[in-house]
């Protein structure tokens, strides 16, 4: 994780700081949604950028097929790997992060790819850039 600027002590903070020291530490234009968790234990974040590598179609990433809540086999879409790191001392929330391209998240935004996790896709806002 990138060095803070100070230890967030809200959930709405920590996802501002925890995005911006994301796309801060970037040399590529990136964008990051924020997709708030309803326990406000989990800080959620989707960073967009063509200077990812693609997940579905790389062989860095396994994307696998899963159902989604509510979702039989038959419904079972792709699903974008994310990676989560526990609190810390310097970070006192969960958090997790997608890295997905362009052209990846208009999937996510149609609905034929998913965000591993519980995450809704209508409950989400771009906290970067501001």
């Amino acid at each position: 994780m990138a060095d803070l600027e100070h230890i967030p002590q809200t959930y709405e903070d920590a996802c501002s700081v925890l995005a911006r020291s994301h796309a801060e530490e970037v040399q590529f234009p990136i964008r990051v949604y924020c997709f708030p968790d309803p326990t406000r234990q989990e800080v959620r974040l989707v960073e967009i950028s063509n200077s990812f590598p693609e997940n579905v179609d790389s062989t860095r990433y396994a994307a696998r097929m899963d159902p989604g809540p509510g979702e039989g086999p038959a419904q079972a879409k792709l699903v974008v790997p994310v990676v989560t790191l526990r609190p810390s001392d310097d970070f006192p929330f969960r958090s997790s992060v997608a890295l997905v391209t362009e052209a990846e998240w208009e999937r996510i935004l149609a609905g034929d790819l998913r965000i591993g996790g519980k995450w809704r896709t209508d409950d989400r806002y771009q906290i970067w850039p501001q």
